[in-house]
């Protein structure tokens, strides 16, 4: 085989992986959320009233319960609106232990150690 049919697909393999590479590199994964946000995600309630928090691009959501993909908007320290209703995490240690959703307390769902 000359040298010349060799080289060139290997050149385009070469480019073609320098490429992905460095594109690759330059793509930094996105920020970790800030700990006092993480300490609200989790499910709260049980069953169909299951509440599902969950952090996204920076922002607090809600699952669950009425919600769908309802974005969480602070509203005072500790308490948030998503569509038209309040929701207020209770501190607990290092997690919240409860919401309250317009009143109504959800505890925090009982998870398996991690």
């Amino acid at each position: 085989m000359p040298l010349k049919m060799i080289a060139l697909p290997s050149a385009l393999v070469g480019a073609f992986v320098a490429y992905s590479t460095a594109w690759a590199a330059g793509e930094a994964p996105p920020p970790s959320p800030a700990p006092a946000m993480m300490r609200l995600v989790g499910q709260y309630g049980s069953g169909s009233d299951l509440l599902e928090i969950y952090e996204s691009g920076g922002h607090l959501f809600a699952d669950g319960d009425g919600f769908h993909q309802a974005e969480l908007v602070p509203a005072t320290p500790g308490a948030f609106k998503a569509a038209d209703k309040t929701l207020i995490f209770a501190k607990g240690v290092g997690e919240a232990s409860s919401v309250s959703l317009d009143g109504a307390p959800l505890p925090a769902a009982i998870s398996a150690p991690k």
